[in-house]
């Protein structure tokens, strides 16, 4: 059957996820301010100071900005110290720093991209390219994307290669740590307390999964993220790690995830981030999740039978 077209004549209401863009920002922005508060108390102080003998606080009103600006307690050459004792570069040098005074993770990039020298696109450029298209969820922060990338020039390059090396370099240069070795790989396993408890129930008569009873199978789908990929797997739990499949049990014994899948359904989607489909024939089962919706428990073990993160 054709897909039915939207009818031109009829307006798409946009206000919903217009509304939920908006409540988003809202509480980024109060976030952010909240952090800058905690980070300038001295600048604060002094600018309050300030505003008693002068309009705004500050000489020229170009340097007037809410919540306050940033007081320089003392500067030489390009280096300028605030009165909270933060540390800040000024040069005309490097187009007017603009790698040098720039986002985290791009000064990292602009530390590679250096270090091994020629076309930036070629190498460093492909290795940001395989991070933000593979693995990566939206609320990724500054250590888990240096760990991908460590882990992505991994498995383009080989852990001892200069390439590995020039992006832990990058990431040192703005005091963020990669660990001693790179994330493992998608499938790959290490020793976890599932596979501990696994080890522990061997021989107790719990059989495979440390359950009783005929083994479940189930299908995990993932899909959306910055690139849009989709990753799906089929597994029997009996094959997961003792503390996965009992996890997966409790899930499929009650009405939880039927229940979460019925309140969201109709929701908006934020941008960017994951919907995780589940299906299980025993019982039967066929739902969607939104990413922002689980819980962190229920989440994780989710990407852990799919295989994108170690157990």
């Amino acid at each position: 059957m054709a897909a039915t077209r939207p009818d031109p004549g009829v307006a798409v209401d946009p206000q919903p996820l217009d509304a939920m863009l908006l409540d988003r920002a809202k509480l980024i922005t109060e976030r952010e301010l909240e952090r800058y508060a905690e980070r300038t108390a001295g600048s604060q102080r002094a600018t309050a100071r300030a505003r008693k003998v002068l309009p705004l606080g500050v000489p020229s009103s170009f340097q007037a900005y809410d919540p306050h600006p940033i007081v320089v307690r003392h500067a030489g050459g390009s280096a300028m110290v605030d009165v909270d004792g933060h540390h800040y570069v000024d040069t005309t040098d490097d187009n007017g720093g603009v790698h040098i005074n720039s986002g985290i993770p791009n000064k990292a990039f602009h530390v590679l991209a250096t270090t091994l020298g020629g076309n930036a696109w070629e190498v460093a450029g492909q290795v940001w390219v395989d991070t933000i298209t593979g693995d990566i969820r939206a609320d990724c922060d500054f250590a888990t994307f240096a760990r991908l990338t460590v882990a992505a020039a991994t498995a383009r390059h080989g852990a001892d290669s200069e390439v590995v090396t020039a992006v832990r370099a990058g990431w040192d240069a703005v005091g963020v740590t990669t660990g001693a070795t790179a994330p493992s790989g998608p499938g790959t396993s290490t020793p976890s307390e599932s596979e501990s408890e696994s080890e522990s129930d061997a021989g107790s008569g719990s059989g495979s999964g440390g359950t009783s009873g005929p083994a479940t199978q189930v299908s995990v789908r993932r899909t959306g993220g910055f690139a849009g990929r989709t990753v799906e797997r089929t597994v029997a739990l009996a094959e997961l790690p003792n503390g996965d499949a009992r996890a997966w049990h409790s899930l499929l014994a009650d009405d939880g995830l039927p229940a979460l899948a019925d309140e969201v359904a109709g929701r908006p989607r934020m941008p960017d981030t994951y919907c995780y489909g589940v299906r299980c024939e025993t019982p039967p089962l066929d739902l969607e999740l939104p990413e922002l919706e689980l819980t962190d428990d229920v989440r994780s073990l989710l990407e852990r039978t799919l295989g994108t993160v170690d157990g």
